[in-house]
Order: structure tokens, then C-alpha cells, then sequence
């Protein structure tokens, strides 16, 4: 038997046009997929698997989360510029340039700021040993330094800040 073209064969599709273009809609207004999925009646995985057989509807999905983050920031950006609301501006300073603005423990010190302790540390235990010592000590000191640069424990972590604990923690 010949099928014709429009025919499909298999398991139907739980995800047509029309709920395909209301899924962006919702999605557009602010919905999550997993919420808009479930408001047509289908899963967030049968969402995701339509989205990638379907480079069509995944950028429209694509275009409508960008479109909803335009709109959010827009609304956030005028309220910064609102002379009475501080804290929109401050919430965006602190998204934009996390390093600069962020929030932040002050239990913990900062790369710069553990630098300089350990740098006063040296200096007073070098101040107070004989000067024959003095090289043996800042030699082993560096060295110290040093294996703590060469495992990683330097690099930059993805915004987390690390616990309180530790001989560096105040």
C-alpha cells in the first residue's frame, strides 16, 4: 500500500503547530518551558525532542526567552534610571560587574586581600628571626606559595564564595 506524503506514520505528534505557537506565547509572556509544556499537555521532554527534530520551532522557542529577557531588562534599566529606585540600579551594577558590585561575605578575604596579609605575616615572622634563618624561611614560605598556585587553588571560582573556614577566613 502507497502512503501519501501527508500521511504520517507511527506514534502521532503531541506537539502540532498550534500548540507549538502557543508554547512560544507562554514562553514570550514569561513562562518557563517545563510550564508552558505542561499547559498544553505535554512533558518538558517531549517539549525538548519537538524543539530539536524541529530547528523551526527551536528558534522561535530560542527568540521568545530572548524576547522576554529584553522586555525584563528594559524594565529593569528604567527603573534604574528612576531616581527612586536605588535598587534596581544596584541590582543591575551587581549583575553586570559582579566582581566590582557583588555582594560578599566580609569573613572572607579577597585574592588582593589575603596577598597583603600573607605579605604582613612574613614580615613580622622575618622581623623576629635571626638573620640566618630569615632565607631558610622565606625560601620554604615561597615554596609553600608556590604548590598553592600550581594546584589551582588561585583561579578564579565561578562567583561561589568558599566557606568561612580555613587559616585565611577572619
Amino acid at each position: 500500500m502507497v502512503q501519501d506524503k501527508k500521511t504520517r506514520r507511527g506514534r502521532p505528534l503531541v506537539l502540532d503547530d498550534t500548540k507549538k505557537q502557543i508554547i512560544c506565547s507562554l514562553i514570550g509572556a514569561g513562562a518557563s518551558r517545563t510550564a508552558a509544556a505542561r499547559h498544553v499537555g505535554c512533558s518538558r521532554h517531549q517539549l525538548y525532542y519537538a524543539a530539536q527534530r524541529d530547528s523551526i520551532f527551536q528558534a522561535k522557542l530560542e527568540k521568545a526567552e530572548a524576547d522576554f529577557e529584553v522586555v525584563l531588562v528594559a524594565r529593569i534599566g528604567e527603573a534604574a534610571r528612576s531616581k527612586t529606585q536605588w535598587r534596581a540600579a544596584a541590582w543591575l551594577l551587581e549583575r553586570r560587574n559582579p566582581d566590582q558590585f557583588r555582594l560578599r561575605n566580609p569573613k572572607l578575604l579577597t585574592p588582593a586581600e589575603l596577598q597583603i596579609a600573607i605579605s604582613q605575616v612574613v614580615e613580622v615572622l622575618t622581623e623576629s628571626l635571626e638573620e640566618s634563618k630569615q632565607a631558610e624561611i622565606l625560601q620554604r614560605i615561597g615554596e609553600v606559595l608556590e604548590e598553592f598556585a600550581e594546584d589551582g587553588s588561585t583561579e578564579p571560582d565561578d562567583g561561589e564564595e568558599s566557606p568561612s573556614e580555613g587559616p585565611f577566613a577572619l
